[in-house]
């Protein structure tokens, strides 16, 4: 999957291989740097809550939710508290790395 991006991201075949020689580590570039300790502390509610949703304990909880609350508030309650999040994070980012941006 990496390869196929990267393929795409590129526009020379010379920056193509470069970039492939860093991601399976030909230079000897550390893993843990700036920029890992930057999108860590960046992205660490989404890494988070993934973590979380992980396990079975949000399925739990959400059965527990669903007898005592109407099935339908809940549900337009958590999707639209998982829409305004989404937005947010939109707006709050400048930097957006997904490739189809860049067309």
């Amino acid at each position: 999957i990496s390869i196929g991006w990267v393929i795409f991201s590129f526009e020379s075949q010379v920056d193509f291989f470069r970039y492939l020689g860093y991601l399976w580590g030909k230079n000897q570039i550390p893993w843990i740097n700036s920029k890992f300790a930057y999108f860590s502390f960046s992205h660490r509610i989404g890494v988070l809550l993934c973590l979380i949703f992980a396990t079975p304990i949000p399925y739990n909880l959400w059965k527990k939710i669903q007898s005592k609350i109407s099935l339908s508030y809940c549900t337009v309650g958590f999707l639209m508290a998982l829409f305004i999040l989404s937005i947010a994070y939109l707006v709050d980012s400048t930097y957006n790395p997904f490739l189809y941006f860049r067309f």
